[in-house]
């Protein structure tokens, strides 16, 4: 019984996407800069945890070079440390971004 359950809430999910091109289009009449604004925040922020987790790769190799040789400069570990940083901030300015856009469409 609760499998036909389930199915029929998965077939409501599906028939609800025939709703998306009638809700961009609302969107799209809206406010075209906006709408675009929106997208392109949308897609650096989905680009940014890619970033952040070659950054973290950087800086963990550093920190075992650094193990290996202590003595050597420590100056690309605070730049990959400063540019983590930089994401982390970017990343939530964004995040407001998106939502002040959302908001006002």
């Amino acid at each position: 019984m609760a499998t036909k359950k389930e199915n029929k809430g998965i077939k409501d999910q599906f028939a609800a996407l025939r709703n998306l091109p009638r809700f961009f289009s609302m969107i799209w009449a809206t406010s075209r800069a906006m709408t675009l604004g929106n997208v392109f925040l949308r897609l650096v922020k989905s680009a940014i945890p890619l970033a952040m987790l070659y950054v973290g790769k950087e800086i963990i190799d550093q920190v075992i070079l650094l193990m290996d040789d202590p003595g050597q400069a420590k100056d690309y570990l605070w730049l990959m440390v400063g540019i983590e940083l930089a994401l982390a901030v970017v990343s939530d300015i964004i995040s407001r971004g998106i939502t002040l856009l959302d908001g006002l469409l």
